[in-house]
């Protein structure tokens, strides 16, 4: 993922629990980061919706990290 990106997930995050993963919230962001404008809709062209998308996708990469590295050996599943 584009660090980049991966701030811009960073700086949006604490107002996503007030404002969701909205237009206002990739707007801070984007100004918390001092990030051109332009820049940033080229990593994000629809704006928050491609941000939370990039979040959710960064989540399930930790995930995959996360089980490529646990022993499962002891554990039960079907």
């Amino acid at each position: 993922m584009d660090p980049v990106l991966e701030r811009l997930i960073a700086a949006a995050l604490p107002e996503v629990a007030f404002d969701g993963w909205s237009d206002t919230v990739f707007d801070t962001a984007v100004a918390a980061l001092d990030l051109d404008p332009s820049h940033a809709r080229t990593l994000c062209p629809r704006g928050a919706v491609d941000l939370a998308a990039a979040y959710h996708t960064q989540g399930d990469a930790a995930m995959v990290a996360a089980l490529a590295s646990a022993d499962m050996a002891e554990m039960r599943f079907r």
